[in-house]
């Protein structure tokens, strides 16, 4: 392991009368300890033992270099691009080399037990605890979603501790995890690469941590809290090693950031994309949750707010809900969670099932889309869209709701999408295109007239309640439009494509006046 002036500076056992170090505490780039010797080329890896007097003479050095100088003159001036630990110039140079390179073969030693537990696979506890004494405060490792992985601290009282092995597995508390949602300096460390300091305001000690990333993409975050002794500059380059470690190590072992079996996400995307899937692959992988193709199914789509996807906590929801929704399996989904829940191994109905949800929802300040069960999970796709329409088309029309059952929207899922076509004229039969025209040559109202009609399923009596108008003036009407239109208004389908398109025709008129719609144009 590379070594720098920080960590040599925190850790050598010999006194220090001061030292001036320039370079990043992150910069680790020293291998070997050298004598200073005005013949030999020095290296940009070495820490030179040097006396003050060869040490001024190369003030004017453009390099980068480490010292460790024999000798101090508060008067001289040294250029910012060295790092200098000066000592006092009784020291017997062999004794302080001797001191450096075991300063070396420590953290040198520590990065082959490193590797060692890497290599045999070795739980991540077991690295956190390889890395105890030399950060001498607790360790855990977090996932985005703010689930415990593991911890470890030094032995002491139960009532001293830190955490406690119940931790293990568990998420933040809920009332934790709200606060976090608003709290700016937190939201501002996800986006963080390097070791960062969070302060001490949430809970009282401040947290160094550095955010785990495989393939760019935030996983999990080491945190070491300060609780036992204060940090050292040197605890920010350690951190980041142990952190490169656990990286190679959730890589290598494969480790979930969630319970759910492997390939599941997969599986289930591909299923959403319409792609084909392994008929024994899907069979496999289901039985892992004991489900099985034909069981009966229903989703949820819950819209994710602004501040969970922006502090990582979508697991953490779902975690929620798959604790309180027996046989349930929680993903993201672009904007949503996407909750698939399995009736037959929950032994719930839907109903129930559903009464959990709402309350979960109106805790976390969620609005929810629900499917109609099916019994293939083949046709996950189809009731995964039922699900967003119903949150889509519930949220514009229904405000106040939280939770939206498809089945409420259907007809309007419908109407909405046929609405958004942008050409009406096309479904429109011919008899209701002549009423419209005659209606704009004469100004007549003769298309609303039978819409009325037609509402109020063909009752004179309801109509011309509804209209204000005397009977024999609509029969008149009446008589009118069945003569323009040539409608046979005693045939079902007929009766049916006209309602649809009346109500096609005025959720357009209500787009076009700029009103909010579900589906693109």
């Amino acid at each position: 392991m590379k070594l720098n002036t920080h960590i040599i500076k925190d850790y050598v056992s010999f006194p220090i009368i001061i030292s001036f170090l320039n370079s990043s505490p992150l910069d680790c780039r020293l291998e070997r300890v050298t004598v200073y010797r005005q013949d030999k080329v020095r290296q940009s890896s070495d820490l030179t033992l040097i006396k003050l007097d060869e040490l001024t003479a190369l003030r004017n050095s453009e390099q980068e270099e480490a010292y460790i100088c024999f000798g101090y003159d508060e008067s001289i001036e040294f250029p910012k691009n060295m790092d200098i630990i000066f000592v006092t110039p009784e020291f017997n140079p062999l004794e302080i080399m001797e001191n450096l390179q075991d300063t070396f073969n420590l953290f040198s030693n520590w990065e082959k037990k490193l590797l060692k537990l890497l290599n045999k696979n070795a739980p991540l506890k077991e690295l956190g605890e390889c890395t105890l004494p030399f950060i001498n405060n607790p360790i855990a490792v977090y996932t985005s979603g703010l689930r415990n992985i593991f911890f470890c601290e030094r032995k002491k009282d139960k009532n001293l501790m830190l955490y406690s092995e119940e931790d293990t597995n568990k998420y933040l508390p809920p009332e934790e995890i709200d606060e976090l949602k608003f709290n700016q300096e937190f939201i501002s460390t996800i986006d963080a690469t390097e070791p960062t300091l969070f302060s001490a305001e949430m809970w009282g000690y401040r947290i160094l941590f550095h955010n785990i990333r495989i393939y760019d993409i935030y996983i999990a975050r080491i945190v070491i809290s300060e609780t036992e002794r204060p940090f050292k500059v040197s605890d920010l380059p350690l951190l980041k090693f142990l952190s490169s470690i656990l990286e190679i190590a959730i890589l290598k072992q494969d480790l979930p950031t969630n319970d759910h079996p492997q390939d599941f996400e997969t599986v289930v995307n591909q299923i959403l994309d319409k792609e084909s899937v392994d008929e024994s692959k899907l069979k496999r992988i289901l039985q892992y949750e004991n489900w099985n193709i034909d069981d009966c199914y229903f989703c949820v789509a819950i819209e994710i707010s602004s501040y969970d996807q922006v502090i990582h906590t979508v697991s953490t929801i779902g975690s929620i809900l798959e604790a309180n929704i027996p046989g349930s399996v929680a993903l993201q989904q672009k904007d949503y969670i996407f909750l698939i829940a399995n009736l037959n191994v929950g032994g719930k109905t839907r109903e129930s099932l559903l009464s959990v949800l709402v309350y979960i929802l109106r805790e976390g300040l969620l609005k929810a889309g629900v499917s109609e069960e099916f019994n293939n999970f083949k046709n996950l796709g189809e009731y995964y869209l039922q699900a967003c329409d119903a949150i889509r088309i519930g949220s514009i029309y229904d405000e106040t709701v939280w939770c939206y059952r498809y089945e409420q929207y259907a007809l309007k899922r419908l109407i909405l999408r046929a609405a958004a076509e942008s050409n009406v004229e096309a479904l429109c039969p011919q008899g209701l295109l002549r009423l419209i025209k005659y209606d704009e040559k004469h100004k007549r109202e003769y298309a609303k007239t039978l819409k009325i009609y037609l509402q109020n399923n063909l009752s004179v009596v309801k109509t011309i309640r509804h209209l204000y108008m005397q009977r024999a003036t609509f029969l008149y009407q009446l008589k009118r439009i069945l003569e323009i239109s040539a409608l046979n208004l005693d045939n079902p389908k007929v009766k049916l494509h006209l309602l649809i398109v009346f109500e096609i025709m005025e959720e357009r008129k209500l787009i076009l006046s700029g009103k909010e719609h579900p589906f693109e144009i």
